[in-house]
């Protein structure tokens, strides 16, 4: 183990740690600030992650932590700094990270914000009994152990208010509970309530859904915004060591097998001098952050009208609805069952289209087509993943006049942003949206022409 050393932390880098170096090494520490000295403490020589012993000379933007497991709990990773040392250490490390990828960052890229706590429309927390009694948390920093956790600042209200109502109620919670998720609408008028159990369908406790009804009852009883609930299982496949072993799959919806109330929640936007009403269906893929969701809509879209406009990654619709207002034709394109169904029942009614398929499937079968009718406008809003390399070549041959691309990871955006802007498109704006205060994610919005 090497002893205490003094460092100065150059900047801040993606994930939410400030680098510094000792003997030319890097060393990354988390919940640092730029230009602070920090005594380390006593670290392997291997190690390239570092632990603050002493802020030595710490940041005028430092400030106390709101919640008191800031530091415990792996959610937040900014809450020691500033709101507005926040936003510029985001600008930073956006410019830093596309710049390494050679990707020209514009003069006047512009960050969007709002009121940094209790914006989480979404919490998924984890359950566990202890002592015959149920408590809900998150993990760790850095592990899957599990924190009991007695507040959620970034939360809505309302959401952490139904979390209390649960373990108050905990006798009618099934004993295989899993996690449980809340999901509120942007005024806090309408909740709804996700519980999963660790079992498979066949596996599932006989009296759970009775379980989780009166559950439901007794919630609604103090919550009255409760208006739905549901459920769910995991799903199994069969294990590749033998027939009779089976384990969860992974990367497959869970299964709904009881349900409580209303099946959708109906979300209303507010963006582009209008309402938008969204029917997200349990478990359907729906933007955090209840102040910036229509911003969102008004920075990919805002005045784009033409003939023909493709939404792809389109979720329950959140860019859709707007497009069908300002173009001819939409093709809205989803895999996700859930996402899909709210997508289908809004595309049908307008006289639009949706395919169920992926993004890669559906762009593959318009580059062959002898009748592609190329879109004006392009709308992309993939997972972390980003697009990869067979879905930017297939963008390239399709060559839209504009694409938005809306992206959750500068990481994967800087590398398809590098691909998109080979292939003959400039990088006509770029807006940073803090989606996520206090974490180190961010969202933007870039645009790009031919």
């Amino acid at each position: 183990m090497n002893g205490s050393e003094r460092v100065r932390i150059e900047r801040m880098v993606y994930g939410g740690a400030g680098l510094a170096r000792v003997e030319g090494r890097s060393i990354y520490i988390p919940f640092t600030l730029p230009e602070e000295e920090i005594q380390l403490a006593p670290r392997s020589g291997t190690s390239d992650e570092g632990r603050i012993e002493v802020v030595s000379e710490p940041s005028a933007q430092r400030v106390a932590p709101e919640c008191v497991h800031f530091g415990v709990c792996g959610g937040c990773q900014y809450q020691h700094a500033s709101y507005e040392e926040q936003l510029r250490i985001k600008e930073g490390i956006l410019r830093t990270m596309l710049e390494r990828n050679g990707v020209p960052v514009p003069e006047d890229l512009r960050t969007h914000s709002a009121e940094p706590w209790g914006y989480r429309n979404r919490i998924r927390l984890r359950l566990d009994s202890f002592e015959g009694r149920w408590r809900v948390g998150y993990a760790m920093r850095g592990s899957r152990v599990f924190m009991e956790a007695r507040e959620c600042p970034i939360a809505t209200p309302l959401l952490w208010r139904a979390a209390q109502a649960l373990i108050a109620n905990s006798q009618f919670v099934p004993t295989q509970s899993r996690e449980v998720e809340f999901f509120c609408d942007a005024n806090e008028g309408v909740l709804h309530l996700s519980l999963s159990l660790n079992a498979a369908m066949e596996e599932m406790e006989r009296d759970s859904p009775k379980q989780f009804r009166r559950l439901c009852d007794a919630i609604r009883a103090s919550v009255s915004e409760l208006s739905g609930a549901g459920l769910s299982v995991r799903p199994v496949a069969a294990s590749t060591n033998t027939s009779k072993r089976r384990v969860f799959a992974e990367q497959v919806e869970e299964i709904e097998v009881a349900a409580w109330g209303e099946p959708k929640l109906l979300y209303e936007v507010d963006a582009l001098g209008r309402k938008y009403t969204h029917a997200i269906a349990r478990g359907g893929f729906f933007q955090v952050n209840r102040y910036l969701v229509g911003k969102l809509v008004q920075l990919a879209l805002g005045e784009r009208r033409g003939q023909l406009a493709w939404d792809l990654f389109a979720g329950a619709g959140l860019f859709t609805q707007a497009l069908v207002d300002r173009f001819e034709q939409v093709i809205a394109v989803e895999i996700a069952e859930r996402a899909f169904g709210s997508l289908r029942d809004f595309v049908t009614h307008s006289g639009h289209q949706a395919v169920r398929e992926t993004c890669v499937d559906f762009l593959r079968k318009q580059v062959a087509s002898a009748t592609l009718r190329k879109p004006d406008l392009i709308v992309v809003d993939p997972p972390r993943a980003g697009l990869g390399e067979e879905l930017c070549g297939l963008l390239a041959k399709i060559a839209a006049r504009e694409i938005v691309y809306v992206s959750c990871d500068p990481e994967t955006l800087s590398r398809d942003l590098r691909k998109l802007l080979n292939s003959g498109y400039r990088l006509a704006e770029l807006h940073l949206v803090d989606l996520f205060p206090q974490t180190y994610h961010m969202e933007t919005v870039t645009v790009l022409q031919r």
